[in-house]
């Protein structure tokens, strides 16, 4: 060993501190610290933090759709409201029912209401604004977090979904047998106001989207 060089883990399993007469400049302290058990212990403690990182994504995500499930709408909805309370900007909640997916599975495949699903979520990633937040908790149900969107705003994004929803089954191939299938969303809206919280707003679009159902119900019967 050379008067210049450091001491390794092998070399002098006994020698833990580094020998200040043998650094030469910042690159012999980097070559001693490179030849200790703490990098392998930093590193791997990173590679468990990744590793981690990894599965709070995957337990948070439906993997069909690539959106938040119930427990990333959970986790990321409450961190979206407390924002916008900071910002005193308003909040919309929004619910969506793919309700031809059952019939769609029935009639067809579950390949073909995999895909129905697919493209319904494509039409909800390219309708909302940035910083919008979907999140699929259920088969067929879907939350919408609005921040900074009054009802008025929301209603516009609906719009815009139904548009891309239904251009998208356009342009299936003639032979597809999604190619005719009506769009069949039911939705309910609620702007959150005073003290509501997510769930309130949630409760409450939920009772006026099955107010809706049941009006086309009725209409239907007349």
């Amino acid at each position: 060993m050379t008067e210049t060089e450091l001491p390794t883990p092998e070399e002098s399993s006994n020698n833990s501190k580094l020998n200040l007469d043998n650094v030469q400049g910042p690159e012999d302290v980097e070559k001693w610290l490179k030849d200790r058990p703490l990098k392998d212990a930093a590193g791997s403690i990173w590679q468990q933090v990744e590793q981690k990182r990894n599965f709070d994504k995957l337990s948070e995500t439906d993997p069909l759709t690539d959106l938040p499930n119930r427990r990333g709408w959970d986790r990321q909805s409450k961190t979206l409201l407390a924002n916008a309370d900071r910002q005193n900007v308003p909040v919309t909640v929004m619910l969506i029912d793919l309700e031809k997916l059952n019939l769609v599975n029935n009639m067809f495949s579950h390949e073909d209401g995999d895909e129905y699903l697919q493209l319904a979520t494509n039409a909800f990633k390219k309708s909302l604004r940035e910083g919008d937040l979907a999140a699929r908790v259920g088969g067929d149900e879907f939350y919408f977090l609005l921040p900074g969107a009054k009802s008025r705003q929301a209603r516009r994004i609906k719009g815009r979904v139904i548009r891309t929803f239904r251009n998208s089954l356009e342009q299936l191939s003639l032979d597809h047998p999604l190619r005719k299938t009506e769009v069949g969303l039911s939705w309910g809206i609620h702007q959150l106001g005073g003290d509501e919280t997510i769930n309130d707003g949630l409760n409450k679009a939920d009772k006026s989207m099955y107010g809706e159902k049941r009006a086309r119900k009725a209409e239907r019967k007349d």
